[in-house]
């Protein structure tokens, strides 16, 4: 069965203002996703449903379902009761897991129509998981919200891990004017720096070092998907790169760090105009 999991991708710091910004990508069951759009202070984007072969989306739904990691009794609120045991644990858990097959089928029979993924996939995400790229310099709203017994417990558990990691993780401290550049490999520090920015942003984009298809990226492509990111005007994903500043001034939602994106006149898609 899938796990919630919380990978640390990239934490830096500061040398002069010793404010930090730390990189996440999450494992998380699609349906906690809302709790996490709900805090502004974050820069995110997610592994797109719409991507995924139908048949692909099927597969993981009937070998690797998310189970959610608490069942509890049933109370008037938000928040549930004590935990299920025995019997009533035994079967909450088939109930979630049998109701799956109804919405299986009739994705199979969607697929046979030719009804597209955008839409199909929508039908059994209840029971998938997915990955999340998460950036931010101010997490203390987040932790106080989602590491909380009031909220979900499955949005607890990437919490917890989370914090822990923070705790846990010595910063790479940058100078005034360097680049916090998830995704970008070791062997790639040497390439020039504005390079790396685009490098760095299509892979954000992707959540991941790897292609659609599985490939390991190669820099050419990752090009492309940068230039077509700033063409489109898909600016999110160059929110992750950011450059340390010398002081605590705003960028967008970062404190201290200005984000890639801000190099660009039209990044605000003419939303604002002064």
């Amino acid at each position: 069965m899938n796990k919630i999991n919380a990978e640390l991708i990239l934490y830096s710091e500061c040398e002069v203002t010793n404010k930090k910004i730390a990189t996440f990508v999450l494992k998380v069951p699609k349906f906690i996703m809302p709790h996490i759009n709900s805090h502004r202070a974050l820069s995110r984007n997610s592994a797109s449903s719409r991507a995924v072969p139908a048949k692909k989306m099927r597969e993981r739904v009937m070998n690797t379902p998310f189970i959610p990691v608490y069942f509890g009794e049933n109370k008037p609120g938000m928040q549930s009761g004590q935990p299920l045991t025995g019997f009533r644990l035994f079967v909450a858990k088939r109930v979630w897991l049998w109701s799956r097959y109804i919405p299986v089928f009739l994705h199979f029979i969607g697929e046979k129509i030719r009804l597209h993924k955008e839409v199909l996939n929508r039908i059994i995400e209840a029971w998938i998981m997915t990955e999340i790229v998460l950036t931010a310099t101010e997490w203390g709203n987040f932790f106080k919200l989602r590491n909380n017994p009031d909220a979900q417990p499955d949005i607890q558990v990437v919490a917890k891990q989370m914090d822990e990691l923070l705790n846990n993780t010595k910063p790479i401290i940058l100078k005034t004017g360097e680049w916090h550049l998830p995704f970008i490999r070791p062997e790639e520090n040497n390439l020039d720096v504005e390079l790396k920015k685009k490098i760095s942003s299509a892979r954000c984009a992707r959540v991941s070092y790897f292609l659609f298809n599985g490939k390991l990226s190669d820099i050419e492509s990752d090009k492309k998907i940068c230039d077509r990111l700033v063409t489109s005007g898909h600016w999110s994903p160059l929110e992750h790169v950011a450059q340390a500043t010398e002081s605590l001034e705003r960028s967008g939602n970062f404190v201290g760090w200005k984000q890639y994106r801000k190099e660009f006149e039209n990044e605000s898609g003419g939303d604002y105009h002064i």
